[in-house]
């Protein structure tokens, strides 16, 4: 729904609806819309861009497009000042682009971070279990 088409592309995008006086009145979408058989596509192509051309921290945007699965991203950090400063630069990119990156999850208790109260989430199909050590056997 972030995703605007260029204005020649409006037609493309484009639906009838009788109006009550019986007129029929066609109506354009500006945007891709939620359901569309290439509105996956569209996003990656869309985030592939903006990460590899839009952004002046390349490094934070590199390990965001490497680790991009749809509309989530999976990455990882070795301490808490480097998560709070990744999420942080994560969030201004996405936004630079008209996007909402939002649902952070760490195992770190230290982070100032807003985070869901979860405590397992599944990532890639593997359930997570959070509150755990890295390490750990389940």
């Amino acid at each position: 729904m972030q995703i605007f088409l260029r204005e020649k592309d409006h037609t493309v995008c484009c639906f009838f609806w009788r109006h009550t006086s019986g007129d029929i009145v066609t109506y354009h979408l500006t945007g891709v819309f939620f359901g569309a058989k290439s509105s996956p596509f569209l996003l990656q192509a869309v985030l592939k861009y903006h990460l590899e051309n839009k952004v002046k921290h390349k490094d934070v945007a590199s390990d965001l497009l490497w680790n991009l699965y749809v509309d989530d991203t999976v990455n990882s950090v070795d301490d808490d000042s480097q998560a709070e400063n990744f999420w942080t630069t994560a969030v201004n990119i996405f936004h630079q682009g008209g996007f909402n990156l939002r649902k952070f999850q760490s195992n770190s208790q230290n982070l100032k971070i807003e985070k869901e109260e979860v405590t397992t989430r599944k990532v890639l199909g593997v359930l997570w279990h959070i509150n755990r050590p890295a390490g750990k056997k389940c």
